[in-house]
């Protein structure tokens, strides 16, 4: 890449890097990851991937579709600085918002009577999102490394330690996205990761058949 007098190749790589840190950060964020588990998660008591996909579909429109439309209108409005909430301050009010979704939508699935490992997830999904929202109202901490990390646990009990393995250099570039962007410190994004991996490894170990 060229570079002009008054840009050194140091910016140039600085710009690169946080340029891919944002991609990053867009890509593995938390609704994306999280409508990957859910369609995992109702794969295994399903005899399709299509009767998976839609009973997944009540927790992507529910729990992730509806509270990014609010957020895009908060955004809109100029009432919050970007999607990824990197102000702690203005997570708060989409995170309540986000919580009140994701437990219609497990009671929506309570009453449509939709396999049990959705629930399952639902349950530890809104479990976490009230752990997680409660520690944001004193500290910034990661809720893209606690949805990563929850992909790898599940994924681990799921289909072995290999897959976990496999799937951890997620955990590491989102972790690196985060810090590159100074929306958390390293303790902020081992946090997220402790309690994800403490909800979505023992228990699911001890739950899905």
């Amino acid at each position: 890449m060229k570079t002009s007098a008054n840009v050194s190749p140091d910016m140039v790589l600085t710009g690169w890097r946080t340029w891919i840190a944002k991609r990053i950060s867009d890509l593995l964020s938390p609704p994306i990851l999280t409508g990957g588990l859910a369609v995992l998660f109702t794969r295994l008591a399903t005899p399709t991937w299509t009767l998976a996909f839609i009973w997944s579909a009540l927790y992507v429109v529910l729990a992730d579709l509806l509270p990014l439309a609010y957020l895009i209108r908060l955004l809109r409005k100029g009432i919050v600085s970007d999607l990824h909430l990197g102000i702690r301050a203005e997570r708060i009010r989409p995170l309540l918002v986000t919580m009140i979704c994701l437990a219609a939508a497990f009671a929506g699935a309570l009453l449509l009577q939709a396999p049990r490992t959705l629930l399952v997830f639902l349950g530890l999904s809104l479990i976490q999102g009230l752990i997680l929202t409660a520690v944001t109202t004193i500290w910034q901490i990661s809720f893209h490394a606690a949805a990563a990390t929850a992909l790898i646990a599940a994924s681990g009990v799921i289909y072995g330690a290999i897959a976990a393995l496999v799937l951890i250099p997620i955990l590491i570039v989102v972790g690196w996205s985060r810090m590159h962007l100074r929306r958390h410190t390293f303790r902020q994004i081992a946090a997220g990761a402790i309690i994800a991996g403490t909800l979505f490894g023992p228990v699911l170990a001890q739950t899905l058949p």
